[in-house]
């Protein structure tokens, strides 16, 4: 629940749905409440909403988790599961606020659509997965898959993390960045790497440095290394804001 509340990508798209919704007053809010209310409204339908999809994206897409699906079907799956404890929040809201009970389905129906949308976004499923047959990939055992997290050198071998899991590979880090030449990601230190779909946030200790990924997990950041590091975040947050104002108008 705390990553919830810290997870700045995600916070960032509930308040900005929050505001958006407050203005537009979708699904008949607008007539039926006045600003503060409708404010209310959607400041708790969102926050409920979030909460529930958050926890089953979560799970779902956890490392070596529903290892047989796809990004797009978890992204589905995370949303239909979601909307499940997000439609009660909204049929609770809705009852005490604007004297209505409505259609349990309907509802499931909207917020698991919301949800897909957003989940979707964050986990950029509709980006092509690397090519399964590139040299680096034929490495790794075939149950790890290709959706890379990270990698870091421990004396010969390569410490290989992807979504599923991880292995052990014999060759050099050099070798490794090499055959990932086009897969998007930073080098955040002489020995580690980083995939950009996974990686999330800066955070400093002192004069440290680590960068926060999906999972949770934290990299070393060398001062080498900050500034690309810095610039691969901001591309990708600017991105997902692009994105995010796309599927909003559309």
């Amino acid at each position: 629940m705390v990553r919830l509340v810290f997870d700045r990508w995600r916070f960032a798209a509930y308040l900005g749905l929050t505001g958006f919704f407050t203005l537009l007053g979708p699904f008949g809010t607008f007539k039926d409440l006045d600003i503060p209310n409708r404010l209310l409204y959607w400041t708790i339908v969102n926050a409920g909403v979030a909460i529930f999809a958050s926890l089953a994206e979560d799970s779902l897409f956890a490392p070596g988790q529903a290892s047989s699906l796809s990004r797009p079907v978890k992204a589905g799956l995370s949303a239909a599961v979601g909307a499940v404890g997000g439609a009660v929040v909204v049929s609770i809201v809705e009852l005490n606020l604007r004297q209505n009970i409505p259609d349990p389905l309907l509802v499931w129906f909207s917020v698991a659509v919301v949800c897909m949308l957003i989940i979707s976004l964050r986990r950029q499923v509709w980006l092509p997965e690397p090519k399964s047959y590139a040299p680096f990939f034929k490495r790794l055992p075939a149950n790890l898959g290709v959706d890379l997290v990270s990698l870091s050198m421990s004396d010969h071998y390569l410490a290989v993390r992807t979504v599923e899991g991880s292995t052990m590979v014999h060759m050099r880090f050099a070798d490794a960045l090499d055959e990932l030449e086009d897969f998007p990601g930073v080098q955040t230190h002489r020995s580690h790497w980083a995939a950009t779909n996974h990686a999330e946030d800066l955070e400093r200790d002192g004069a440290r440095h680590a960068l926060r990924l999906s999972d949770g997990t934290l990299l070393p950041v060398s001062k080498a290394n900050l500034e690309a590091v810095r610039e691969m975040l901001d591309r990708k947050r600017e991105m997902q804001l692009e994105e995010m104002d796309q599927q909003v108008s559309a």
